[in-house]
């Protein structure tokens, strides 16, 4: 996803993270730098994952004339030069794939597109989890692995309780929203199963009106075994999961 930091203006801003929706071409992404494993995500669920709902996804075309009314509209107007804005921009880390690089390089040249000028900078490992959990930076792309429940891998993104300076893999973009707080709270304790998914139904439509960040792919890992090799994929983590189980079969 492409993450904000929503401590700062215009990130905090609703209209700038939607015009930011219309300024990506997830297809291409998707297409030309994935080769086409993943799939466009409507929000914040995943679609293999419990309680994902169809029915509330958001749909955003790739239309660098509306990101640019919509960012005029807020009063972010080029200049002669035909800058808007000039902006702090945090990649994934090389070390996790090359193609994570190349996604960083497309959002550059998107940006500049609709007037931002998004300057990289470069990270490794430890300076990424650094200035991503200081929140030293103003837009990032990051991503997150869930397990089976949206209490599990989804709530730490977005309640504000998880807002701790200096502590990767939380809420480092410093999103806060005290229904989105209520829903995840009442959705980790509900019993019936039917309540539960009203309350994630709920949730997903309010982070995707709010457009905590803008969501840009669901991966799809392959996966290749020799067959002598068993119990390597247990889970939809797939080969991001440790091999604890793994054992080998003659």
């Amino acid at each position: 996803w492409l993450e904000f930091n929503h401590r700062k203006a215009p990130f905090n801003d609703v209209r700038f993270r939607k015009a930011m929706a219309h300024a990506i071409d997830r297809d291409f992404i998707r297409d030309n730098i994935y080769y086409g494993l993943g799939k466009l995500p409507g929000g914040p669920v995943s679609t293999v994952t419990r309680y994902y709902d169809s029915k509330v996804q958001g749909k955003w075309d790739f239309d660098p004339g509306k990101a640019k009314k919509m960012l005029d509209d807020m009063g972010l107007k080029p200049d002669a030069n035909g800058v808007r804005l000039k902006v702090d921009f945090i990649p994934i880390y090389s070390s996790l794939g090359e193609q994570h690089t190349r996604v960083g390089e497309y959002v550059h040249q998107a940006l500049k597109e609709v007037g931002i000028v998004a300057k990289i900078i470069s990270t490794d490992p430890g300076g990424w989890m650094k200035k991503m959990g200081n929140g030293e930076y103003d837009i990032a792309v990051n991503f997150m692995g869930q397990y089976g429940d949206p209490e599990l891998g989804v709530a730490r993104s977005y309640i504000s309780s998880n807002i701790k300076k200096g502590v990767p893999f939380n809420n480092m973009a410093g999103y806060s929203n005290p229904e989105v707080d209520d829903l995840f709270a009442r959705g980790a304790v509900e019993m019936d199963t039917t309540k539960r998914a009203a309350i994630y139904s709920e949730l997903q439509k309010t982070l995707i009106d709010d457009m905590a960040y803008v969501w840009l792919l669901e991966f799809e890992l392959p996966h290749f075994v020799n067959t002598k090799f068993k119990n390597v994929i247990t889970n939809a983590l797939g080969n991001k999961d440790d091999f604890e189980g793994v054992y080998m079969q003659e």
